[in-house]
């Protein structure tokens, strides 16, 4: 299939483009958090190469969290306005599972998302597998497994495997859920926005 995915729950915003399922080209903000202006450029760079004709596209992907809650609402207005447009579904992809797809990892693991403070958005896996909810905690009470994060080292001194997630992830991990997560009433696109956990 023919998709465009966007990751904006970070500060760095990207735009991918898939056609027939493979990743062609990614676009990158440049890292200003204000995606409700530069995501709509980025979008319009990508559609104007003539890559491809906007009409076949045949859904937009998008990162619903957890992560910046400003970017998701940018990020998820924005493609319920553009998918809106075209007529075409939305599907929408945790962040977090996004980054744990992308990965060949063994034994249990954090991956985590700086989120504020000492805070991080984060969930634990065991051999690939979720092994815990996600959660908004304080970076100290995950550090006796290894973490696989994005901006930790602002707060933590410790060893941890940097990621980046990108709409190159949230791209791969939409394949094959057309038909199982698509929504054609964005009404029910529902960021997933997380509460700081005791």
């Amino acid at each position: 299939m023919n998709f465009i995915s966007v990751q904006t729950s970070i500060d760095v915003a990207s735009v991918s483009l898939f056609i027939n399922d493979k990743h062609i080209e990614t676009l990158y903000s440049d890292g200003d958090s204000h995606h409700s202006r530069s995501l709509p450029l980025i979008v319009e760079e990508m559609t104007n190469k003539d890559i491809i004709d906007i009409n076949e596209i045949d859904y937009i992907a998008i990162s619903i969290g957890p992560g910046s809650y400003a970017g998701i609402k940018a990020g998820t207005s924005f493609v319920k306005g553009f998918a809106y447009g075209l007529n075409i579904p939305v599907i929408p992809i945790n962040s977090i599972e996004a980054i744990n797809f992308s990965l060949e990892e063994e034994g249990k693991y954090y991956i985590a998302i700086y989120s504020h403070r000492d805070y991080v958005y984060c969930q634990r896996f065991n051999n690939g597998k979720p092994d815990s909810e996600q959660l908004c905690i304080k970076i100290s009470k995950i550090n006796q497994y290894k973490i696989i994060g994005y901006r930790l080292s602002e707060i933590f001194n410790g060893d941890f495997k940097e990621v980046i997630p990108d709409s190159i992830n949230i791209g791969y991990k939409s394949i094959g859920l057309y038909n199982k997560e698509s929504i054609m009433n964005y009404d029910n696109l529902s960021p997933n926005y997380l509460k700081i956990s005791n």
